[in-house]
């Protein structure tokens, strides 16, 4: 018995009276064969990129639902990158507590300058992009320089952006990411890069919108910023409205930005469809802690497959590549 029921053509077996083969609604998705045929998967390993969180040697991990690491778990870590394929990295790194200062921060013995150092002794090929900020050198959490008096100081906030671009780029990154939204940042860093000749490093600014979905990154890294709140949303987009973004995106690219890293990434995909109608650079979405906590919460889901409909969704609204904690996982599936 054949009948047509929502467009869909349905074949029952009337003896056994069980639904064994559904024909629509095209005959190019009639059966596997077919399927196999026709699909095409818009993602692949290379458009993942892992996120890696460093925390200082001897510092418990403060958070188990998401994967951080120290110094001492590089060559591991390394391993699986490479058993995955996965040959591009977002690297974040934090401090002591005791050692939350910005000294540390242009220290060329600092948490994320030895991270550098390690990831590429042990794997040159790697593509390492980097957090740029002051969050994990201030006892604060703040991305800049303030006065007693709670101002921002921007010509110091920018001198020392300077010389944090310059050190990560002699220790080995590829690309740096200014992520403290103050504007000037992105125009410093490449001004520093270019005056020493390291023309070829690139900038990826953060373009970061207000979420509640930071709080895991935060904890792990020891960063806290209840205090915050009013500073972070003065520089942070507001993701009410769609008309900023575009904005956002283009002042970075006439600072300097060769790409840039969009994030929040599940919630502001429609905003990467209207940034990437509007700038002619590399897009980048990073799914940050948050996320990872909702797409990784089914337990029986063995195969990833939420984060990977997650980075297929990513890919149709126009990201070339993606920023997950996931993606080892991920590349391991698809």
């Amino acid at each position: 018995m054949v009948w047509k029921r929502n467009g869909w053509y349905l074949s029952v077996d009337t003896k056994m009276n069980n639904l064994f083969s559904v024909t629509g609604p095209t005959p190019c998705s009639c059966n596997e064969r077919s399927r196999k045929l026709f699909r095409k998967n818009n993602i692949s390993i290379n458009d993942l990129m892992q996120v890696i969180l460093i925390r200082p040697n001897g510092m418990e991990n403060l958070n188990e639902l998401l994967p951080s690491f120290q110094i001492t778990d590089l060559k591991a870590l390394v391993k699986d990158l490479k058993s995955s394929g996965i040959t591009s990295i977002k690297l974040f790194a934090g401090e002591h507590k005791g050692h939350k200062t910005i000294d540390r921060a242009i220290s060329s013995e600092n948490n994320l300058i030895n991270a550098i150092r390690e990831l590429k002794s042990l794997y040159p090929e790697l593509f390492i992009a980097v957090e740029t900020c002051l969050c994990s050198y201030t006892e604060s959490g703040s991305c800049g320089i303030f006065s007693e008096k709670g101002s921002l100081l921007i010509e110091d906030t920018l001198e020392v952006f300077k010389e944090m671009a310059v050190l990560q780029a002699v220790a080995g990154a590829d690309a740096l990411g200014p992520a403290a939204m103050i504007k000037g940042t992105i125009s410093a860093c490449r001004d520093a890069l270019d005056s020493q000749g390291l023309t070829h490093i690139s900038i990826m600014p953060h373009l970061i919108f207000s979420s509640p979905f930071y709080r895991g990154y935060r904890k792990t890294m020891g960063i806290h910023s209840e205090r915050l709140e009013d500073y972070r949303s003065a520089l942070h987009a507001d993701p009410y409205d769609y008309r900023v973004s575009a904005k956002l995106a283009l002042d970075m690219v006439s600072e300097g930005a060769d790409s840039i890293l969009a994030e929040p990434a599940l919630f502001i995909l429609d905003q990467i469809r209207i940034i990437r109608n509007e700038v002619n650079v590399p897009i980048g979405c990073f799914s940050v802690s948050g996320e990872y906590y909702i797409l990784s919460s089914d337990i029986t889901d063995k195969d990833h497959t939420a984060q990977i409909e997650f980075c297929r969704a990513a890919k149709r609204s126009g990201s070339d590549f993606i920023a997950t904690y996931a993606a080892i996982e991920i590349a391991r599936h698809i």
